[in-house]
């Protein structure tokens, strides 16, 4: 299924059993878990127009619906993640080599050394362990809200892209998604916005032909796909946390601000950026 779900549950289930040796902590955090699973009011929003739209439809699915079931399914993930375990992304964010933030608002468990590579990929691995977790918990919780398996969702897309390809699939992956509340939204002036919004397109780009690298070598060389696995992760979440870090909030809320934005929505070089990494994430030439 997370073939169709950003690829995730591919790299956790063929990374995660030659890494198990590796985690040696993360029967303690699954063992602290106080497992609390209550949305809050946007994601209950979410909820209630998903709800809509399979009523509207005579509680069938279709591409759109699953599109958005999609999207919320990682909204909640990561909301499960953060409600449970906030010290494991400001520890790995505190971890991160060449840290450059104070961590004044960071929600971190214990002293961490600054720039501490071990620990960060320490924590890399924990994470992929709790979040391995919650992927079925949150589709465990999304089929008792929806009344609708993970598999029907899974059907409905891999019958639509075996019969016409990908391309309806990403474009409605992209563009179904609930808005943003704007008070949720963090403050960023114009300018700084444009600037913050390039440097990410093109960090994206690097961090893209990095991933492709490290997938071609799985290929090649098949017996060391555990490690390759474990980069692709690295080079992903380091360049969340490194972005989070530097700008205390989440990439997640770029497209939105400059959709709030009345200038850069209109900017033709925000627009082609925007573009291109549209066309990245969808993996088009």
């Amino acid at each position: 299924m997370m073939s169709f779900i950003k690829g995730n549950k591919i790299l956790l289930t063929t990374g995660l059993a030659a890494l198990s040796s590796l985690a040696l902590t993360g029967i303690y955090f699954f063992l602290k878990r106080k497992k609390t699973e209550v949305l809050n009011k946007w994601l209950e929003k979410y909820a209630l127009f998903i709800e809509e739209k399979i009523k509207q439809s005579n509680y069938t699915l279709n591409l759109e619906i699953a599109a958005y079931i999609v999207n919320f399914l990682n909204e909640v993930e990561e909301h499960f993640f953060l409600q449970n375990y906030p010290e494991v992304e400001a520890d790995r964010i505190a971890s991160l080599p060449n840290n450059c933030s104070d961590n004044k608002d960071m929600n971190t468990s214990t002293t961490i050394l600054k720039g501490d590579e071990k620990v960060y990929n320490e924590l890399l691995i924990k994470t992929m362990e709790i979040q391995n977790q919650i992927f079925n918990e949150a589709c465990n919780f999304l089929e008792e809200r929806f009344n609708h398996k993970m598999v029907d969702v899974k059907n409905v897309i891999e019958a639509s892209t075996k019969k016409s390809g990908n391309a309806e699939w990403n474009k409605l992956c992209y563009n179904c998604k609930f808005p943003y509340r704007k008070e949720d939204l963090p403050i960023i002036d114009t300018k700084s916005l444009r600037k913050l919004y390039l440097d990410f397109g093109e960090a994206f780009r690097l961090n893209k032909e990095a991933i492709s690298n490290e997938i071609k070598n799985t290929k090649k060389n098949p017996y060391n796909k555990e490690t390759y696995m474990l980069n692709i992760y690295n080079i992903k979440y380091r360049g969340k946390d490194s972005f989070k870090q530097l700008n205390n909030f989440s990439d997640k809320y770029l497209d939105a601000l400059i959709d709030n934005d009345s200038e850069l929505k209109n900017d033709n070089v925000i627009i082609n950026m925007k573009e291109k990494i549209r066309k990245m994430m969808n993996d088009e030439d």
